[in-house]
């Protein structure tokens, strides 16, 4: 793995899953934490495994199946906002008995839904709404050992796949992808590979479904919350004809200048017109986590991206500084200062101790929670004494050492974890801002 540096990349070290004949890596958020975690398979053993990002530190989850000179896609094929994974190859080094899964994120794990799909080799697989449905539907390509080359589209029916039988030519050592290269609102397909009769060709193959599809709504709420060395970059959910809410996708823009893109590209054009076929940058969530530096102004906004890759034009700009204040200089005469003891007596008293709360606090210093339901679950809720405290972030420990960035409480205010019902136990605090 290499880390960006803006001029080049460093190793950061290897994961474990290293494989002669390179098999594939894909990113995706499948926690919905904020951070990428990426999915490995592995020629050499033909496991796929799936590693959780934990604040930049990897740690394996599980595997997925055994996929030898296989490919993997990630997409959020029933909308319920979390992310899933298409996988194919062959079940051994022989290249014999080929497999497609489709691995449902049930938000606990993952679950083989049996979809019925044909199994391919030396090929690739794409999610993309051809139809403008808003169910996103499956293109493959490469060998199957019982048909030989194929490609194919499967249409998401929103109860299972069926095998539209588009009529594309069928390829092995193939690529495939979705695009709107006539921008007439219709995803149109690409194939590059070998032919049953050994010709190098590549494809483009139009889209003469005709189906409209409308961008969706720009999003609203643009908030900013700082948490620590990061901050939260959050908003409220888009609306779209087509694409269900869960089912939308988000897409940040960052710059350090007004309208720039130059610390986190959208790769779309001012006016929100996508120059990539894919989901937005942050996944379904409506937060990113953002490393900033300090004293340095940014300018940001963010579009949603419906089912067919159509992008919304981009929310008003917002931008923000966060300015750390110098360290306090302590004589070196007093020692075990009690933080906030401004007068240095030892003691905190009420004006002191409350301006100490009001760091943690938003209005009050005697906020409560009420009403909470949910612990050791995976849906967390509860209620706070003071409706007006405004954004808080939540915090999570297994040791109450260390504390990891869970995500926003809001609105009103509930949080997700799905690794809570795991061990350790986990214990959660609210952190403001």
């Amino acid at each position: 793995m290499f880390q960006n540096n803006g001029t080049n990349f460093t190793s950061v070290g290897d994961l474990p899953s290293g494989s002669s004949h390179g098999n594939f890596v894909s990113w995706a958020d499948y926690d919905n934490d904020g951070w990428l975690d990426v999915f490995v398979g592995n020629n050499t053993a033909g496991a796929a495994d799936l590693y959780r990002n934990e604040g930049g530190v990897f740690s394996f989850q599980m595997e997925l199946g055994t996929y030898y000179f296989g490919t993997a896609a990630w997409g959020d094929y029933d909308n319920d906002g979390r992310v899933d994974v298409l996988a194919s190859g062959a079940r051994t080094l022989e290249v014999t008995n080929t497999i497609t899964r489709l691995w449902r994120n049930t938000g606990n794990g993952f679950t083989n839904i049996n979809a019925g799909l044909p199994g391919i080799v030396a090929g690739s697989v794409a999610w993309g709404d051809f139809d403008n449905d808003g169910l996103i539907d499956i293109l493959l390509t490469g060998t199957n050992e019982l048909m030989g080359p194929i490609s194919q589209v499967w249409r998401n029916t929103g109860s299972g796949f069926t095998n539209i039988h588009a009529g594309l030519t069928g390829m092995y050592d193939s690529r495939a992808a979705w695009g709107d290269y006539d921008r007439d609102g219709c995803l149109d397909i690409v194939l590059s590979g070998t032919t049953a009769d050994g010709r190098f060709v590549t494809e483009v193959w139009r889209n003469l479904g005709g189906n409209a599809n409308s961008p969706p709504s720009a999003p609203t709420g643009l908030t900013v919350t700082p948490s620590n060395s990061t901050v939260i970059l959050s908003w409220n959910a888009s609306s779209d004809a087509e694409t269900p809410a869960n089912g939308l996708t988000y897409n940040v823009r960052i710059g350090s200048v007004p309208g720039g893109s130059d610390v986190l590209s959208a790769m779309a054009s001012f006016d929100g017109t996508r120059k990539v076929a894919q989901a937005g940058n942050a996944g379904s969530r409506r937060f990113a986590v953002f490393n900033y530096t300090p004293g340095k102004p940014y300018y940001w906004t963010v579009q949603a991206i419906d089912s067919g890759f159509v992008g919304s034009a981009f929310a008003a700009e917002q931008n923000f500084r966060v300015v750390q204040p110098p360290p306090a200089v302590v004589p070196a005469a007093l020692t075990n200062l009690i933080p906030g003891d401004t007068n240095h007596d030892g003691l905190l008293d009420g004006t002191e101790l409350n301006e100490v709360l009001a760091y943690y606090f938003a209005n009050s210093p005697w906020l409560m929670m009420t009403n909470v339901s949910g612990l050791g679950g995976t849906n967390v809720t509860f209620a706070l004494t003071n409706d007006l405290s405004g954004a808080f972030s939540v915090e999570y420990t297994t040791d109450f050492v260390e504390w990891h960035f869970l995500g926003p409480a809001v609105p009103r205010y509930d949080f997700i974890d799905t690794n809570a019902p795991a061990s350790p136990t986990r214990y959660y605090r609210l952190r403001w801002p």
